[in-house]
């Protein structure tokens, strides 16, 4: 397992990204009797602090994917600019983000090795999703400053040994507190929709998804077509993002559809190299099976249920043989 790791270390970009980024001047213990102010005033969602639109870290903050127009301001649930950086710049697991682990091998293959090839992410420019309506949110950070902690904080540990393992938990130490940033302030934005592929294609089926939406018509993009049952978490998860929408209509209900441009963003993703390897064309074949094996799922359950109608309808019209039949020799 571990050389599968070291492996596969060796071919994705890994994304280094600093975990501990506070804002400059904001104490988090310093409003402690805002719980006892009225009930209906405004107040974060995460932290309960009180909104206070003239500083910049405890501000209730818009949040364009779903705050837009006046929404904010009626919503029940917003957040401060302080919770919102604390959110985008929190590293969770693998398993908590939906993002594949060490030691798989399908972010070696294609078609998700494209999204593992470079990281679109850094300390001033963290992705995270909207905690009000899951959509991708952009959020810059601006103003960091690396922070160095006071050396006398680690005097009584430091035995003063010059051995390898008093060094080398010194060296520890010592780049924890060069990990350590403060930032002046955010912004938020709507990442344009090739930066929002680039984030989204690292979590775990969706890259698959996006390479079958490439394929189908930009307005008829079914629910079977997509996958079915079997994807119909990944499917959701592309509504939510952003990616894909309902196509309006009370039949519609299955039917998805993607803007024509987005589309033709989306095709990039996912060509081959003039020279692909064998184990990238072996991969296609596989993906391109799985979309005809899902049409002719479709195809068959399109026939019988023609099939049952006809069916019904002669069975209808038979009824209504019989009774005029009745009728007439009464």
């Amino acid at each position: 397992m571990s050389d599968i790791a070291r492996r596969s270390s060796r071919v994705r970009t890994k994304e280094n990204l600093c975990s501990r980024i506070r804002p400059d001047d904001d104490e988090e213990d310093s409003d402690e009797g805002d719980l006892n102010e009225e009930c209906g005033t405004a107040r974060c969602a995460a932290c309960f602090r009180i909104d206070e639109p003239t500083h910049k870290w405890r501000r209730l903050v818009t949040l364009p994917c779903c705050g837009t127009k006046g929404r904010e301001e009626k919503s029940s649930t917003r957040f401060c600019a302080a919770c919102i950086l604390k959110l985008a710049v929190t590293r969770a697991d693998s398993a908590n983000t939906g993002e594949y682990r060490s030691y798989d091998d399908e972010p070696d293959e294609y078609p998700v090795r494209k999204f593992y090839s470079k990281s679109v992410q850094s300390d001033n420019r963290r992705f995270c999703e909207c905690p009000r309506c899951r959509d991708v949110l952009l959020v810059k950070i601006k103003g960091l400053k690396t922070v160095l902690l006071d050396d006398s904080e680690d005097d009584d540990s430091d035995c003063g040994c010059d051995c390898s393992d008093c060094e080398r938990e010194r060296e520890e130490k010592r780049a924890s507190r060069l990990d350590s940033k403060t930032a002046k302030s955010i912004s938020i934005h709507i990442p344009s929709f090739k930066a929002k592929c680039w984030y989204i294609g690292r979590k775990k089926g969706l890259a698959k998804l996006m390479w079958k939406i490439s394929l189908l018509h930009h307005n008829l993009l079914s629910f079977e077509a997509l996958g079915g049952d079997e994807s119909r978490g990944e499917i959701l998860k592309l509504a939510g993002y952003g990616i894909i929408n309902k196509v309006p209509g009370k039949r519609n209900t299955n039917v998805y559809r993607i803007d024509k441009d987005n589309q033709t963003n989306l095709i990039k993703f996912f060509k081959l190299p003039k020279k692909p390897s064998e184990k990238d064309e072996k991969s296609e074949m596989m993906l391109v099976s799985n979309v005809l094996f899902c049409f002719v799922n479709l195809y068959i359950s399109c026939i019988n249920s023609y099939y049952l109608s006809l069916i019904s309808a002669n069975r209808i019209t038979n009824m209504h043989r019989i009774c005029s039949v009745e009728a007439s020799t009464r």
